[in-house]
């Protein structure tokens, strides 16, 4: 599901961060030896049985993240530190009930 399929379940403005401000001071890359980590193929099996879907475009070695703002303040951070890591789903849902 991409951000904008999630604009219509939290009535709000869903932004991707094109221009990658959000990355932080430095941009998370896996290096080559992290590719063939046991954790990130298992972490990967686990997105892929759970229904996480992707696509094969790009390099796949940039670790982006997940933020919820609201009204100029973070509510939720989420930066994944293998490949395959998520987000709880119910972790996000709690949050934006909360808002």
């Amino acid at each position: 599901m991409g951000g904008k399929e999630f604009e219509k379940f939290l009535h709000a403005e869903v932004y991707l961060d094109s221009a990658r401000g959000f990355f932080g001071p430095e941009e998370k890359w896996i290096g080559f030896g992290e590719f063939f980590k046991p954790v990130n193929w298992i972490s990967s099996y686990y997105a892929w049985k759970n229904g996480a879907s992707g696509n094969s475009n790009g390099e796949g070695r940039l670790l982006g993240a997940l933020y919820i703002i609201s009204n100029d303040r973070v509510e939720l951070e989420f930066r994944p530190n293998a490949v395959g890591d998520f987000c709880s789903l119910e972790l996000i849902k709690d949050v934006i009930r909360k808002l």
